[in-house]
Formats: structure tokens, C-alpha cells, sequence
């Protein structure tokens, strides 16, 4: 099992979402999960224009410089080699339904994860890198 190096939720440490957000009440949002090398994510921009792209379609509003600042705080953390993972979600509903509210203001969800044991054989052998650009 993966061991997290830190959580973030809407830029304060912890693991806490409310039970009232639409990502957990309707899957209504989106996330991106993205390698690190050295500190280094991979394809960090187009992970976060593919993000803005599907918030765009969403109609989900971002502060995109709280999520790279959320970013770079998960990164001061990473080892050698590790899983950032980014989730965006809607936020917190006003009242029950599908209709999403206007105005709502998003949630952002940051993790920095240690690769699994069995991905890291997988990374070292080259074989994952390849998975990645969907060779």
C-alpha cells in the first residue's frame, strides 16, 4: 500500500473533505495524478492545461495559483520518486440535488504520494515510462 507524504484540502494539512462535497456526493469534478522525479513533475503543464480545460467544461472556477502553490508545497516533500496527485471538485453543496450551485466556490484536493514497491521495479525497468505516453 501507498504511504502518504502529505494531504492538503483546500491548502491546509490534513485529510478532512466535508461529507456535503459534490466530488464525493456526485463525482462531480475532476483530478489528475502525476509523477515526480527528484522533485520534478512530469509534464507539470499540460497536466494543469488538461485540469483548466476540464474545469472550463465543468464550469468549476479555480484559483489556479492556490493549486500551484498547494503544488509546490507537496513537492518540497518528495522523495526521489513519488505520485502528486490533484483533485478538483466542485466544493460543498448549499442543498441536495444534481443541479449544481452557482457561485459554489471549488475545492482542491493536493497528495503526494511514495510509489508502491511494485511500481518502483516497474519505473526502474523502464517499463512504466512507457505506459505513461501510451506506448
Amino acid at each position: 500500500m501507498s504511504e502518504a507524504l502529505g494531504i492538503w484540502v483546500d491548502g491546509i494539512e490534513g485529510t478532512a473533505v466535508p461529507a456535503d462535497d459534490r466530488g464525493l456526493q456526485y463525482g462531480d469534478g475532476l483530478f489528475e495524478t502525476i509523477l515526480v522525479r527528484n522533485q520534478v513533475p512530469r509534464f507539470l503543464e499540460l497536466h494543469l492545461a488538461r485540469l483548466e480545460r476540464g474545469l472550463a467544461q465543468l464550469a468549476i472556477p479555480l484559483d489556479g495559483s492556490s493549486l500551484r502553490i498547494d503544488i509546490a508545497r507537496a513537492l518540497g516533500r518528495a522523495p526521489s520518486l513519488a505520485v502528486l496527485k490533484l483533485i478538483v471538485t466542485r466544493g460543498s453543496a448549499e442543498r441536495r440535488g444534481y443541479a449544481p450551485t452557482v457561485g459554489a466556490r471549488a475545492r482542491r484536493i493536493v497528495s503526494l504520494w511514495r510509489i508502491a514497491r511494485v511500481a518502483m521495479r516497474i519505473v526502474r525497468d523502464g517499463s512504466w515510462e512507457c505506459c505513461l505516453h501510451g506506448v
